[in-house]
This record gives structure tokens, C-alpha cells and sequence, in this order.
């Protein structure tokens, strides 16, 4: 109802150019928030064969006159905000129209925001400009027992991002020269002499430049020391690595619902929180960019100290968190590993939700509840046909019930419905030849059978 209430607000015109697929979903959404004038504006532009309407992101923002604002990045309560908010009838996103005064009462909860974290215990609470991005790299975490901060990074689209845990290099280094020199007085030794250091710069660097060499010379026939010493950079970091968890960023409260109930994902929680007793870190939260007393060297010295079976947990846990959702990587793993996503997966709520395709539910309900079922109701809205398909899933409303079922979309490889474009499939067609002369690799002692997994 509420996409042919949305449709219904549009141009005819416009309404013509959707159906004939002239312009895309998104597209279309943008001039649901649209008045008429600014429409009839808008095909203007379109109809002139020397301007370029803008579509999609672009749209929204020459909508607002400049960058479209989510209402999900408010820091503020919507309920207290008392300007307009635009939201277009199919229900899935709003925006805010008046982006000063969105930036006045952002900026006021970025104020409270900082305060919190101030009386958290944080040493400081560092407000990025807008735009301005945090670059890991150029900081070392450190933890707030330690003196950490907190680096808050806001894009120009008012997308806040907290870094907790940081100091700029300088201010590293200055704050394990205070450590050293406090533990040296607890411990009655005499302080280091502030005079001129025995070397210069340039001597410290070629101190520093030939241990390194050496080390990573011997490393290379130690590969099992190699890849422990690998494992403490990607979790406790360095100032050379720049690794991250992947943010699961969901986009509907559905589709995070629907992740945090996942079988796929509590096999995962409790390898981490194994692998996290393991090493002493906190099994409740991702292994990577996850703080430890004594840094890096000190999480090394923990790895030292365990199986060559738990490293590899160990990575394989790391690299977990830090796979990029929608991303090459996955398709290649996904496809070398022959993964069973039906093993973990069973159709829930979110999924019929989020299928709204006549053509494409169509096509399912074929795979489903078979070719004569599936033309029978070809005719009928998304709705009815969604209800048939799970009734053949269910075994309800007078159908047999069907047996396990996992759409294309979440097989390896995976698979369209339509013969419009799916990134899935793409990403899967470009990465497969690849992998066809891929040696299989013997199973360790730490692998298991996707039904193991399924069954934990």
C-alpha cells in the first residue's frame, strides 16, 4: 500500500518513466519527497537533451539544496527535533530538509556526546572537523587505563563515528616514556638522565633499520613465529597496520534482527569467545582493534604460549571479522570452501519482507511449489504469492510441504531470478575462474564439517 500510495504522488510522466525502467527504484524513491513544482523541475531537466537531471544520491541532495542528511545519523532524539522531515511514502528512508538546522542540534549532541565520554575516564575527547577522517595509522590504541582518547570523526553527510582508544604517535610515546619513568621510581631505581642521548638521530635510525633487517631476515625461516607475530598486529595494531572489523552495517532494524539471530553467527560468537579465553582478551566483542595491556608484544608473548591449533583459530577468527560483507573475498572463500549458507539458514520474516519483486517471487515460488502453482498465481499481487510460497515452505493451506529450500541469492555460487543485474552473481562470475586450478588444501585438526558446525 505504501508504494502505490508513493507512486500515486508522482508526475504521470515520472510514473511512465519507472515503468518503462527509465529510471531506478532509487531514483524514484528521491522524487516521492519531491512537491510538484519540483518535479515538473526536475523533468525539465530530464527532457532537455543538454542538461543532466541528477538521479539517485545526487537527486536527494539537489532536493535539500546541497548534501541529503539521513535521519539515522541524528545523535538527537527525531522526537524533540523542531524541524521538517521529508520521508518518501514507501517507508524506507527520511531525511532532514533544513540542514542548518539539523548541524545546530547535531552539534549540541556531539557537545553532550563528548562530555559523557570526558566523564568516562577518557584522558581526552578529540572532535574531528566534519569531513576531516581519523587515519589509524598515524595513531597507536591504547587503552584507557593507559590514558587513551576518544577520536570522534563526523562526515559531511553528519555520519558519526566514535574511535575509542587512541593517541597520536607523539603522544604514545610521550605516555610510555612517563610509564617507564614512573615504574622506574616505584621500583627505587635512579631516573634515566635527561642529558644528550649516546646516539644521534641518524644513528638511531641506523641501529633501528639493521635490527629490523636482521629480524625479518630470520623471521622468514620461522614461519610459525611469522604468523603469531602477524595475529598480535592485526588485533593490537601497529602503526603500520590499519585493520578493522567489518561493521555489519544493516540499513533496516529487520536485517540486523534477522543477523543477530543467525545460527551462522552464534558458531562464530563462540569460536571468538574461545579463542578469546585463549588469550585473554574479551570474547563479547571483536578480536581486532580489541586494546591489551602491554600492546602488541604482549599479546605476541600470549601467542607464543599456545598450540599451533589455536593460532590458526586464532586467524581464522581474525580474518572472519575482518572479511568485507558483499565483497570479493567472501565469493572466492565461499566458493573454494563449497559453503552450504542453507546449513545456518532457513527463510525467516525479514527475508519475505525485504522481497517485494513480483517477477522474482514469482520465479521462486516455481522453484518451490513447482511450475503449475507458480503460473497460477502469476497474476496475483507480491503479497498473495509470498503467502503461497510459505505455505509450500510451511506445509500450510492445504499444500505438501517442500523440501529444504535456499534461494539463489545465498547459494555458491550464486544465482539471479530475472535477467536484470545482481552483484552477487557478478562479483561469483568474475572470482570463479580463478579458483578452478586452486590445489584443495588438507583439512587441519582445527576444520570441521559444514553439519558440525551447523549442529554447535
Amino acid at each position: 500500500m505504501n508504494q502505490v500510495l508513493a507512486l500515486g504522488r508522482l508526475l504521470p510522466q515520472i510514473r511512465n518513466l519507472y515503468r518503462r525502467d527509465e529510471i531506478d527504484v532509487p531514483t524514484v524513491r528521491a522524487l516521492t519527497l519531491a512537491s510538484q513544482s519540483r518535479q515538473r523541475e526536475w523533468l525539465a531537466m530530464k527532457n532537455d537533451p543538454e542538461q543532466r537531471a541528477p538521479v539517485g544520491a545526487q537527486l536527494r541532495a539537489w532536493l535539500f539544496g546541497g548534501a541529503s542528511i539521513p535521519t539515522r545519523y541524528a545523535l538527537f532524539s527525531l522526537e524533540t527535533y523542531p524541524g521538517k522531515i521529508a520521508a518518501d511514502l514507501f517507508g524506507h528512508d527520511s531525511y532532514f530538509t533544513d540542514p542548518a538546522l539539523f548541524w545546530r542540534c547535531q552539534n549540541e549532541a556531539l557537545a553532550a556526546r563528548s562530555q559523557a565520554l570526558a566523564a568516562e575516564g577518557w584522558a581526552g575527547v578529540e572532535l574531528l572537523e566534519p569531513g576531516k577522517m581519523f587515519h589509524s595509522w598515524k595513531h597507536e590504541r591504547t587503552p584507557k587505563a593507559s590514558g587513551g582518547k576518544v577520536f570522534i570523526e563526523v562526515s559531511s553527510s553528519g555520519e558519526v563515528t566514535e574511535h575509542a582508544g587512541w593517541l597520536s604517535a607523539q603522544e604514545a610515546r610521550r605516555s610510555r616514556a612517563a610509564a617507564a619513568k614512573a615504574a622506574r621510581v616505584e621500583a627505587g631505581q635512579p631516573p634515566v638522565s635527561a642529558d644528550r642521548p649516546e646516539v644521534t638521530a641518524n644513528q638511531q635510525a641506523y641501529i633501528d633499520l639493521h635490527r629490523l633487517a636482521a629480524v625479518r631476515a630470520v623471521l622468514t625461516d620461522h614461519p610459525g613465529v611469522a604468523l603469531r607475530l602477524l595475529l598480535a598486529h592485526a588485533i593490537a595494531g601497529s602503526p603500520y597496520w590499519k585493520v578493522e572489523p567489518d561493521p555489519h552495517r544493516a540499513g533496516a532494524e529487520c536485517v540486523a534482527a534477522s543477523l543477530e539471530a543467525s545460527p551462522a553467527e552464534a558458531v562464530f560468537r563462540a569460536r571468538r569467545e574461545t579463542v578469546a579465553k585463549a588469550l585473554d582478551l574479551d570474547g563479547a566483542r571483536d578480536l581486532v582493534g580489541q586494546p591489551r595491556r602491554g600492546g602488541t608484544a604482549a599479546l605476541f608473548a600470549k601467542l607464543l604460549a599456545v598450540l599451533d591449533a589455536d593460532v590458526l583459530a586464532t586467524a581464522a577468527v581474525v580474518i572472519g571479522e575482518t572479511l568485507a560483507a558483499g565483497g570479493e573475498a567472501v565469493e572466492a572463500a565461499g566458493l573454494y570452501l563449497k559453503v552450504d549458507t542453507g546449513a545456518f539458514w532457513e527463510p525467516d520474516a525479514a527475508f519475505f519482507e525485504l522481497t517485494r519483486d513480483r517477477e522474482t517471487v514469482n520465479a521462486m515460488l516455481k522453484e518451490v511449489g513447482g511450475k503449475k502453482v507458480a503460473d497460477g498465481n502469476v497474476g496475483e499481487k507480491v503479497k498473495t504469492q509470498k503467502a503461497v510460497l510459505r505455505d509450500c515452505l510451511d506445509g500450510t493451506g492445504g499444500r505438501p510441504k517442500a523440501g529444504k529450500w535456499t534461494p539463489r541469492w545465498l547459494t555458491f555460487p550464486a544465482g539471479a531470478y530475472t535477467k536484470r543485474s545482481l552483484r552477487t552473481a557478478e562479483t561469483g562470475r568474475a572470482v570463479a575462474p580463478l579458483l578452478r586450478k586452486a590445489p584443495k588444501l588438507p583439512a587441519s585438526g582445527v576444520d570441521a564439517s559444514p553439519a558440525d558446525i551447523a549442529a554447535e
